[in-house]
């Protein structure tokens, strides 16, 4: 693991307490917190989550990759350093550990000049999914990219995975559907069969 620097990367501060929800519904044992990646040790428990993210998705079990966690970090490190503002990664902490993490990205309109925010991965562990993290993951973004000067927040919804119940949690949260993801397998070279087979079953054009 390479040393990583001690320094913050911006000088954001962390989003407090008093920017998230209510705690009143939060289970005993803590209060979830949620506070920006500011170091890159922050950086690199954000990427641990987001690993055990992909591991639920279909791309995990087709496409064989190597996660190096240090080189994702030195990524991450350097992009947030050159484009401060531009890339936000929050973290949702119970009783001192990570439980939660968001990513977000600033950037402008495809066909206008004004600026829209993209969540690209928004993650919570699985036995922490009954609590307010995602709630207040959510809201401490919008709050984030609000005061970055975003005239809108999309939440993208790419893994494939318990989609009703993300559609019920982001609709609850008063977000409203404008599209979809549709993908295809370019290059199947070392996907199982058995795995490849399920994908292009599923993939089926039913029109």
């Amino acid at each position: 693991m390479m040393a990583l620097k001690q320094q913050k990367l911006t000088g954001e501060k962390n989003i407090s307490q008093e920017n998230a929800l209510s705690d009143s519904n939060e289970p005993r044992t803590g209060t979830v917190q949620i506070r920006l990646a500011e170091t890159p040790e922050d950086i690199l428990a954000a990427l641990m989550l987001g690993h055990d993210a992909l591991k639920e998705t279909p791309f995990h079990k087709r496409f064989p990759y190597t996660f190096d966690a240090e080189k994702r970090t030195e990524v991450w490190v350097s992009r947030m350093e050159e484009r401060p503002g531009q890339y936000g990664i929050l973290i949702a902490d119970l009783s001192g550990v990570t439980i939660g993490t968001l990513f977000v990205q600033i950037g402008s309109h495809l066909h206008l000049d004004v600026p829209v925010a993209q969540v690209v991965s928004l993650f919570v562990l699985p036995e922490n999914r009954s609590g307010l993290a995602a709630t207040k993951l959510v809201r401490a973004c919008e709050k984030w990219v609000r005061d970055k000067g975003a005239v809108s927040m999309a939440i993208n919804v790419t893994s494939g995975v318990r989609m009703e119940t993300t559609d019920r949690f982001l609709r609850r949260m008063k977000y409203r559907q404008t599209g979809g993801n549709y993908e295809i397998i370019l290059n199947a070279g070392g996907i199982d069969d058995a795995v490849e087979r399920s994908y292009e079953k599923t993939g089926r054009d039913e029109a």
